[in-house]
């Protein structure tokens, strides 16, 4: 939660969990990067600090708010990429020119092919269901929960 000391309310956040072991691990996983050094942690954090705004600090962050956590993700498993080749921890090959974008061709995403199979049209017969081409995890169907009494 918030604290408030004096006249300054400061929000607390989550680098460790939120930012640095996303970052870490996606140029780890795109870059098959095998040693994970100090070096990269560091660098990963200066990534971070670099990356929080003013109106963070105005707002009493010390990190960019948790709904920026994509991208700023991103930023930082580019900068830690950008390290572990210069350090020749990173093994994929070749060596991407562009390393966020790399990475976010490589990102994980919650898309799937469709799990509905194709609806055809018969003379006559009226069909609502639409076809879709994919299903994202909020889309899918899931069971109702329910509720002790």
């Amino acid at each position: 939660g918030e604290v408030q000391v004096g006249d300054k309310t400061f929000k607390p956040g989550q680098g460790n969990n939120a930012y640095i072991f996303p970052g870490i691990g996606l140029a780890t996983i795109a870059c098959d990067i095998r040693c994970i050094t100090e070096k990269l942690f560091l660098e990963s954090a200066k990534a971070l600090a670099n990356l929080v705004e003013l109106v963070d600090f105005d707002e009493g962050r010390v990190y960019p708010p948790l709904s920026n956590i994509r991208s700023v993700s991103l930023k930082i498993a580019a900068h830690v990429a950008e390290i572990a080749y210069e350090e020749k921890l990173a093994l994929f090959t070749p060596e991407p020119a562009d390393k966020l974008q790399f990475i976010k061709k490589n990102l994980y995403t919650t898309k799937y092919a469709t799990l509905v199979p194709d609806i055809f049209d018969w003379p006559g017969v009226k069909n609502d269901r639409k076809k879709k081409d994919s299903l994202t995890m909020d889309e899918a169907p899931r069971k109702k929960k329910h509720s002790k009494s």
